[in-house]
């Protein structure tokens, strides 16, 4: 499931990458919706994954906290930016739940800029 998650993330600064920091004149805008796509896919895919859990309580994948749960909520944050319209609590609800838990503890909201 981290796979998933920290491929999720390097896509988004592959996708971030191409479309804000090279010149314009330099841009591939295949290549960057190609990122996207697969950086929306692999948080879509640990969505469905964490719905077959045998975890049910609080967490994604398991009892407690991982690090598949602190990726799921870094990605969902900055994908709900960068494709609103794809991620979002209609289509990521477990992830939604859990960043809207996560976001209000000391150790998430402090990160905030």
């Amino acid at each position: 499931m981290l796979a998933y998650l920290t491929g999720s993330l390097e896509k988004l600064v592959a996708y971030f990458y191409e479309t804000k920091r090279r010149p314009e004149d330099k841009v591939w805008p295949e290549w960057a919706m190609r990122c996207l796509d697969q950086s929306v896919g692999g948080l879509l895919a640990a969505e469905a994954l964490s719905e077959r859990s045998a975890s049910r309580n609080e967490f994604l994948f398991e009892d407690r906290i991982t690090h598949a749960d602190i990726a799921a909520v870094l990605a969902y944050e900055a994908l709900a930016i960068a494709a609103p319209d794809r991620i979002n609590p209609q289509t990521c609800p477990r992830i939604f739940s859990l960043f809207t838990r996560l976001a209000r503890t000391d150790e998430f909201s402090s990160t905030v800029p």
